[in-house]
């Protein structure tokens, strides 16, 4: 394996929150996400804020984690606002995150008459197909 020779494991496509720690005089940088993935695949547990659920939503679809990932959805169901209701129906549509989808969705018919018309557009197509289904 080339991680055992180059001491390296890259994981691409995630954002990086940089920090450094002292170990034998080096310095190390880590991606905490990555950090806080390996934590809940060795101890089945994590600390979840807002930041961090949308970036481990990523990870765990990416490397098929079912648990993280619903558990990822529900945190976000929770901050669905008016500021990151667009955000977030590109992000559940974009790694077909199903219960996301519905809190968007289901948020989308209470903000829709504070939504501007240029918002509105870029919603995702199968998003806007959700709402009209649900609406009859």
């Amino acid at each position: 394996m080339r991680e055992s020779q180059e001491k390296v494991i890259v994981v691409p496509n995630i954002k990086y929150i940089v920090f450094s720690s002292k170990i034998d005089s080096k310095i190390f940088i880590t991606n905490f996400f990555q950090l806080e993935f390996l934590e809940f695949l060795y101890c089945d547990k994590v600390e979840l804020d807002e930041e961090t659920a949308v970036e481990l939503l990523k990870l765990s679809d990416e490397y098929s984690v079912r648990s993280l990932k619903m558990l990822c959805e529900r945190i976000l169901v929770k901050k669905v606002s008016r500021k990151n209701v667009i955000a977030y129906a590109n992000l559940a549509d974009q790694y077909i995150a199903n219960e996301l989808r519905n809190g968007v969705v289901e948020a989308l018919f209470f903000l829709k008459s504070r939504l501007a018309e240029d918002e509105i557009s870029i919603l995702p197509k199968s998003i806007l197909e959700d709402i009209v289904i649900r609406k009859f």
